[in-house]
């Protein structure tokens, strides 16, 4: 049977929090970071190469007596004036990441948002239709039927009230089948069971 009570189960703030977990987010998320790392390997091109060398001497005494010490620095030519290709490059396709990774955020996030709204519809819908419409559509074909068998009432009434009854159950069964095509995908977005966690099955 259906359980009506997972307004508390499922929130928005539930759903959109989960979002920076979600596999498509942390893809960009490590390009992202993968691109992070490659400018800053780029922009070390900039830092001064600093070279210390030791080694045994041999003055002709035929005994490494002594230690000699080489020290050598080395600074771009270009630091501080342009930026080198490799830099441009490498700040071009951190932009371009963090572009791609705003994007997919804000795609998921507007899928997720779309799927709760759905869910939520739906389920006040199912509310709305165990609290009211379904006695109503009950008490109408029995009185109907009750009112056939009295005389009061003819044929093609009696058939009226039935099919009036029985598209008031398809469309709370489609709109059951909707809350669970949203209940489904909003798994996919918190990345856990909800329909046999909650016990609605």
């Amino acid at each position: 049977p259906f359980k009506s009570d997972l307004a508390e189960v499922i929130g928005q703030e539930q759903v959109l929090q989960q979002l920076s977990e979600y596999p498509g987010v942390v893809r960009h998320r490590n390009r992202q970071q993968a691109a992070d790392y490659a400018l800053k390997k780029s922009l070390s091109g900039y830092a001064p190469d600093l070279r210390f060398d030791i080694y045994k001497q041999n003055l002709g005494t035929g005994d490494y007596d002594f230690t000699g010490f080489e020290v050598g620095v080395s600074i771009p030519l270009w630091f501080g004036f342009n930026e080198s290709a490799d830099v441009q490059r490498s700040r071009a396709t951190r932009r371009e990441m963090e572009w791609r990774y705003d994007e997919a955020l804000l795609d998921i996030k507007r899928d997720a948002e779309q799927a709760w709204h759905g869910y939520e519809t739906q389920k006040a819908n199912i509310n709305r239709y165990q609290a009211t419409i379904q006695n109503q559509s009950d008490r109408l074909l029995r009185l109907t039927q009750k009112g056939y068998r009295a005389g009061e009432m003819n044929l093609l009434e009696v058939l009226e009230a039935q099919r009036t009854y029985v598209q008031s159950q398809q469309d709370y069964y489609r709109t059951l089948r909707d809350y669970y095509h949203y209940l489904i995908t909003l798994e996919k977005y918190l990345q856990r069971e909800l329909i046999y966690e909650t016990g609605t099955y």
